[in-house]
């Protein structure tokens, strides 16, 4: 079910219709929230890095997808809401005593002529100083991308907004190599906090 994409080194498990049973599926299950990070097992031997898109909230499919995960990229508009959820996602990581996951938020969708995001933005990396310095601005070059079905480094390669992304994964790059992973595993496992896809061979 995993394609090939158009762009060397990555490949694509696509969305389908039949997954609106996948919680049902785990529920049914032996320790629930653990199925997703065994059922990933085989392709962390294949792969250097699995990205698992998932959708924000605390569910049963977003718990199997938490547990498998190393780190969770959380993307953040700046509203209240935005930080209300880093908040419960934060205090639910803990609550359940996985410190093997490592929260990386960032702020996206920023228009910093806005007063009411500039005082969330700040408030919020007193909350949270791990936070991840690269902000993503408002770009209609990056809602572009849905309609074109292209990343910015192959559509625009030279645009602001693609040297934003390449800064932002260059620093997440880095807070990776400063934590201590354990030596058996094979690939890191991402989530962004919002199908399933799967790349190799980072530059």
């Amino acid at each position: 079910m995993i394609l090939a994409t158009g762009y060397p080194g990555l490949d694509l498990l696509p969305a389908d219709f039949s997954y609106r049973n996948f919680a049902v599926h785990l529920a049914e299950r032996r320790r629930p929230t653990e199925r997703l990070l065994k059922m990933s097992r085989p392709l962390r031997d294949i792969y250097a890095a699995l990205f698992l898109d998932c959708p924000s909230g605390i569910s049963l499919l977003s718990e199997n997808v938490l547990r498998a995960a190393d780190v969770v990229i959380v993307p953040l508009v700046p509203t209240p809401l935005s930080v209300r959820m880093l908040i419960q996602l934060r205090d639910f990581v803990v609550s359940e005593g996985w410190s093997d996951v490592t929260l990386l938020p960032f702020f996206s969708m920023v228009d910093r002529r806005r007063a009411l995001h500039q005082e969330l933005i700040a408030s919020a990396r007193e909350q949270f100083p791990t936070m991840l310095a690269t902000e993503v601005p408002y770009s209609s070059q990056i809602e572009r991308m849905s309609v074109r079905r292209a990343p910015l480094p192959a559509c625009a390669p030279k645009s602001d907004p693609a040297r934003i992304y390449g800064a932002l994964w260059a620093e997440i790059r880095a807070r990776l190599e400063a934590t201590p992973r354990p030596a058996a595993a094979a690939a890191n496992s991402f989530t962004e906090y919002g199908g399933l896809s799967l790349r190799t061979g980072f530059p």
